[in-house]
């Protein structure tokens, strides 16, 4: 009796143990979570994509940098060659100051007379062929400028003093006389008007 006590127990004891066992199996295979983990620390970087390359540059670009290219050293060619060209212009306009400021001073009118037919036919020597200039004079000289500004104030008005005053007596006056064919030009005018028609046609100039 005694024996069979002791077995039950045995066996009672060994249920028990094995029970336990099994219920705090899948405990031991758990890592334990600690209770002030950050939850956050779970999350995943944020990964960009890769920057966009430009380059290879594609063959659309390509063509608009060289039309770029080809259009910009057009231009400054095109200015560099103007300017240059028009050079005289800007020197016989800067000499046109001087000779007006020169004429306030002194109201020398037979003076400005020689020294701005002396500038319109350096003008005309710089702009047109020397065989197409040199040999005018008078009249022909006259209607020539008309003809390349563009107007008519030299053969018909003012600029006929640059042959008519130009060798007449001394005139001190504001004024100088000039005698035109067309009697609506005919009268007296400021040494003002002909530096101004001067201006007008140095500017004119291609």
């Amino acid at each position: 009796m005694q024996t069979l006590m002791q077995t039950l127990i045995k066996t009672i004891i060994q249920t028990i143990i094995q029970t336990m066992l099994h219920a705090t199996a899948p405990l031991q295979a758990t890592a334990p979570i600690s209770p002030v983990q950050n939850p956050l620390s779970e999350l995943r970087d944020i990964h960009l994509p890769e920057p966009v390359s430009l380059w290879p540059i594609t063959l659309g670009w390509w063509i608009l940098a060289i039309v770029i290219l080809t259009t910009a050293y057009v231009s400054i060619r095109w200015y560099t060659r103007r300017r240059k060209k028009q050079a005289y212009k800007r020197e016989a306009l800067r000499h046109l100051d001087k000779l007006e400021i020169k004429y306030m001073r002194n109201a020398n009118h037979h003076q400005l007379l020689n020294d701005l037919s002396e500038l319109m036919r350096r003008v005309c020597l710089t702009a047109y062929p020397r065989k197409q200039v040199a040999g005018l004079i008078g009249s022909k000289w006259l209607a020539f400028l008309d003809t390349q500004g563009n107007t008519s104030k030299f053969s018909s008005g003012i600029g006929l003093a640059l042959i008519e005053q130009r060798f007449a007596p001394s005139n001190t006056q504001a004024r100088i006389p000039v005698k035109s064919q067309d009697p609506s030009h005919e009268g007296s005018y400021e040494m003002a008007d002909l530096i101004l028609i001067c201006r007008k046609w140095i500017t004119s100039q291609k």
